[in-house]
């Protein structure tokens, strides 16, 4: 007996969501409360099939049943092999589902700034600000996934995952954060919580069967599915989180238009920090393109090819051509306060204010204050990694300590006007979450001169009463320096 299988997918985004198709859909100006567009099948269905892709089990065949592709097709006629005809033929296999068109429901539209890093300098680029909208925390995304199955049965020879279990496999890759949708993901983009699976099932067994199905299939309700195997799910068995828990003791500045101090009655302007949700933040952008710079200067350590240190932080990092293998996300600030200073009645502003200089003259410039927030407080920053290899044979996982290191031990500071002593971040320990497993704890060094020389030139040694660190470090290390020189 034939069966049309329908689930109904309700998701909640637990970050923001960038779609490069809203700005030429409508006009970004023009949203109203409760605004609804769509998100097209084939970018659900994209992602649905690149989870699939990467999981741990060889899931080709099942990938070909029911979404289809292209198969290769090897001619067994030996007068044809030594032939040109020979080569490997493709057949193209149509998919066994259908993915509706998703749609999104939000409240508003947000904007985002960030700024280009330079990865030679570890510095902003001028004149490389850029700004782009997002869907905020909280938008609904709703789709529906159909195929025609044989009762109780997977779709296709030799395949035994059912199409009931392929959903479920589908929700959990939503539930543990390996599938995300639309763009900016390496920037922590695109994670939706399963709030609610619904299915309905039309059975044709008979002529009644199907007229029931042509003329009445929109009266019949979905039926919830229970969502406690999500639990199961809870882990993500690929993953493997750093973090480095902080603060900004002299306070942290980016060179952003806050209009929330700004006065266009006094034509005062001033620069600080984003805000969303009325909490500072540092973007995603701007700690990755931190990372990428003394991830650089390391593989310079022990290349000499610029195409090569080039080549590897696309590999790390992504690039036009490539999906990198880090994710970041947002830094935000907890407990934060502004930089205050006392000033004469008839100064109103408390906030910091800077004199430009005439770098010819060395005098300062007429009407050129600056007028800065800068802010004090406590954050974390949070880097994943995707891979499923133990902990000690990742050639990345040993970069990427390294530089969480330099910059908890307020040797590489965060932000802008670095020079006058901010942005500087202190944290205790590097702690390593392993797959969910093992949590490992790596100390920081202090930011005294010689030790900075320490972690600088022989940045694996300094681990007092740590053995096992200091063994997975040595061989993260030698992991490291295989995968830049090439070597198996």
């Amino acid at each position: 007996m034939i069966e049309k299988i329908i689930y109904s997918f309700t998701l909640v985004a637990k970050s923001p969501l960038s779609f490069g198709s809203l700005e030429s859909e409508i006009d970004m100006d023009l949203i109203n409360t409760d605004t609804k567009i769509k998100v097209s099948g084939n970018s659900i269905g994209g992602a649905l099939r690149e989870y699939l892709k990467g999981d741990e089990a060889d899931k080709k065949e099942i990938i070909l049943a029911y979404m289809g592709g292209e198969e290769p097709q090897s001619s067994n006629n030996s007068q044809q092999k030594d032939s040109d005809d020979s080569q490997s033929k493709v057949k193209f296999i149509e998919s066994s589902i259908y993915i509706s068109d998703g749609k999104l429901t939000f409240a508003s539209v947000k904007e985002k700034e960030g700024t280009s890093i330079n990865s030679e300098t570890g510095t902003a680029t001028k004149h490389q600000k850029y700004k782009f909208k997002y869907l905020p925390r909280g938008t609904k995304l709703t789709f529906t996934i159909e195929c025609d199955v044989e009762s109780g049965k997977p779709v296709g020879k030799n395949i035994e995952v059912t199409f009931d279990e392929l959903v479920k496999d589908w929700a959990a890759g939503f539930h543990k954060g390996e599938i995300r949708l639309g763009g900016e993901k390496s920037n922590g983009f695109g994670l939706l919580n399963v709030v609610s699976l619904e299915k309905k099932v039309f059975s044709f067994n008979d002529v009644k069967a199907i007229e029931e199905y042509i003329f009445h299939r929109e009266e019949k309700q979905f039926e919830k599915v229970d969502l406690a195997f999500l639990s199961a799910n809870n882990e993500n068995n690929s993953t493997i989180a750093f973090t480095l828990s902080g603060s900004f003791p002299y306070g942290v500045y980016q060179a952003f238009y806050d209009k929330s101090l700004s006065s266009k009655e006094d034509k005062v302007k001033v620069t600080g920090l984003q805000k969303e949700d009325n909490q500072y933040y540092i973007p995603a952008t701007s700690i990755k393109g931190l990372l990428r710079h003394e991830v650089s200067l390391l593989l310079q350590k022990i290349s000499n090819s610029k195409d090569k240190v080039n080549a590897k932080c696309a590999e790390l990092f992504g690039d036009t051509d490539q999906q990198g293998r880090l994710r970041f996300t947002d830094v935000f600030i907890e407990n934060s306060e502004q930089m205050r200073i006392e000033r004469e009645a008839k100064d109103s502003s408390t906030l910091p204010i800077y004199i430009k200089i005439d770098r010819l003259t060395g005098g300062t410039l007429n009407n050129a204050l600056k007028h800065q927030n800068e802010v004090f407080g406590d954050a974390e920053i949070n880097i994943e990694l995707k891979d499923k290899r133990p902990l000690e044979y990742i050639p990345y996982v040993f970069p990427i300590v390294y530089a969480l290191r330099r910059i908890g031990s307020g040797k590489v500071p965060i932000g802008g006007r670095t020079v006058i002593g901010l942005g500087e971040f202190h944290a205790h320990k590097t702690m390593i979450n392993n797959k969910g497993e093992k949590k490992l704890e790596i100390p920081n060094l202090s930011n005294s001169k010689e030790l900075d020389e320490h972690l600088v030139n022989q940045p694996i040694e300094y681990l007092p009463d740590k053995p096992d660190v200091l063994q997975l470090l040595e061989k993260s290390f030698q992991s490291f320096e295989r995968w830049v020189n090439d070597e198996t």
